[in-house]
């Protein structure tokens, strides 16, 4: 990681309404899923994919760009995690891709024995009633 001082005023173009797409990846198949969030932060992005990845997948989150103005369409920068169906191609990539593992392993390591969260259902119910310490609602 490398830190660079700019000047705040070099962008071309801000936004205060993001996209956000999160990936569930399911099963030895890595099956994919795919949610975009609009009128959301980045925090509620991150519990939606916690929500929905549920105790048994791996998740990730992308800022959606639409560039369609210049024919591009739709671009993503990866903000946590990536794309597990496509081989990592650099050391960042493969640094995203192990925090993505270490983060279903350590889930599933909070309960001993059984490799399962207390909330066998994630809901905003279930997270109120049961205390669930992995998730808290936005």
């Amino acid at each position: 990681m490398r830190g660079i001082e700019v000047d705040e005023r070099d962008s071309s173009w801000e936004t205060n309404d993001p996209r956000y797409r999160i990936y569930v990846v399911a099963g030895a198949g890595s099956v994919v899923t795919t949610v975009d969030l609009i009128d959301a932060t980045f925090k509620d992005a991150e519990w939606s994919a916690t929500t929905l990845a549920g105790d048994d997948n791996l998740w990730s989150i992308a800022l959606v760009v639409d560039d369609s103005g210049r024919g591009r369409g739709r671009d993503l920068i990866w903000l946590v995690g990536g794309d597990y169906n496509s081989p990592p191609q650099s050391p960042r990539e493969w640094r995203m891709r192990a925090e993505m593992q270490d983060r279903l392993l350590a889930h599933r390591s909070r309960i001993p024995g059984t490799g399962r969260s207390p909330c066998d259902q994630l809901s905003s119910s279930c997270i109120r009633s049961r205390g669930c310490s992995r998730i808290r609602a936005p």
